[in-house]
C-alpha cells in the first residue's frame, strides 16, 4: 500500500496495527512510489474491521501530542483525589512550557520589526513560541502548543490597511503571553480559523488569528494586529468559544 506522507489514513492506520503486529512503513520519493504501483488504499482493506479499536492511533503522533480522551482505563484510577488521566494531562502541558522559546529568544528575533530586512530574517522553521492557558485549551478541543513561522511573523508585521493597526514593539514581546493567556476566543465562520482577542490597551484589542490545525497536534499562528475595542463582539461572522 503506498500513501502520501499526510494521508489521512495514517492518524489511524500507523503501524503497529495489532499484537504481534509485523507492519512497518518506509518512505519513497515521489518517482519511485510512482515506479512502484498506484497510489491508495487497496480495495478490501477497512480500517475499522482490519485494525482493532485500541490500535488505531499514530504513535507517533501520540508522543508529540497525546489524545488524552482515549486514556479511557487510567480515568478510573485515582491518584491524590484526581484521576490518572488528570495527573497525566496536567503534566505534559507542565513540560510543554520548558520546549517554548525564552522571552530573550522571542525579544531579539522581534527587536527589530517592522524594517527592511524583515524578509530575509529567519527565526525557526516552525518553533513553539507560547503554551495555551490550560482551561481554554479544554475549552476548545485543541492542544496547548502555539506554533509560529517567519512567514506569519512577517504576515503579521506587514503594513496595514484599513482599520487594522501594526503591534508596537513592546506589544511585539507581549504577544506569546497575549497568545498563551487570552481574555477571549472565537472561531471566524468564514475561514474556520480561530481567533484570540486579548486587551492591549484601553482603546483597543490585540487580535491574533491561529490556523485550528486540522489533522496536525498544535495551533499556527496566521497574523496578528490591533483593532478598535469589542469590535470581534459585534462581528457576526466570530462566535464566541472561550473567555476568561
Amino acid at each position: 500500500m503506498i500513501l502520501r506522507y499526510d494521508d489521512a489514513f495514517w492518524a489511524t492506520g500507523t503501524p503497529p496495527n495489532g499484537w504481534g503486529c509485523q507492519c512497518y512503513r518506509n518512505q519513497l520519493t515521489d518517482s519511485q512510489a510512482k515506479a512502484q504501483g498506484s497510489i491508495g488504499v487497496p480495495p478490501g482493506i477497512d480500517i475499522n474491521s482490519n485494525i482493532p479499536a485500541e490500535w488505531r492511533y499514530d504513535p507517533g503522533r501520540e508522543m508529540l501530542a497525546p489524545n488524552f480522551t482515549r486514556y479511557t482505563a487510567l480515568r478510573k484510577i485515582k491518584y491524590k483525589g484526581k484521576s490518572a488521566t488528570s495527573q497525566i494531562t496536567s503534566n505534559y502541558r507542565k513540560d510543554m512550557d520548558g520546549y517554548k522559546l525564552t522571552p530573550g529568544e522571542w525579544d531579539a528575533y522581534v527587536s527589530n520589526l517592522p524594517d527592511d530586512a524583515l524578509p530575509n530574517k529567519r527565526l525557526y522553521a516552525d518553533a513553539m513560541f507560547g503554551t495555551l492557558r490550560s482551561d481554554a485549551a479544554e475549552a476548545i478541543g485543541k492542544d496547548v502548543k502555539l506554533m509560529a513561522k517567519d512567514r506569519s511573523i512577517i504576515h503579521g508585521a506587514r503594513a496595514r490597511k484599513k482599520d487594522d493597526i501594526n503591534l508596537s514593539q513592546d506589544q511585539l514581546k507581549k504577544l506569546p503571553r497575549a497568545s498563551s493567556n487570552p481574555d477571549a476566543i472565537y472561531k471566524d465562520n468564514a475561514t474556520g480559523n480561530l481567533v484570540f482577542r486579548y486587551a492591549a490597551e484601553e482603546e483597543k484589542d490585540t487580535i491574533i488569528v491561529f490556523l485550528p490545525g486540522s489533522g496536525i497536534a498544535s495551533l499556527s499562528l496566521h497574523t496578528f494586529f490591533l483593532a478598535g475595542k469589542g469590535v470581534i463582539d459585534s462581528n457576526r461572522r466570530h462566535s464566541l468559544l472561550w473567555s476568561k
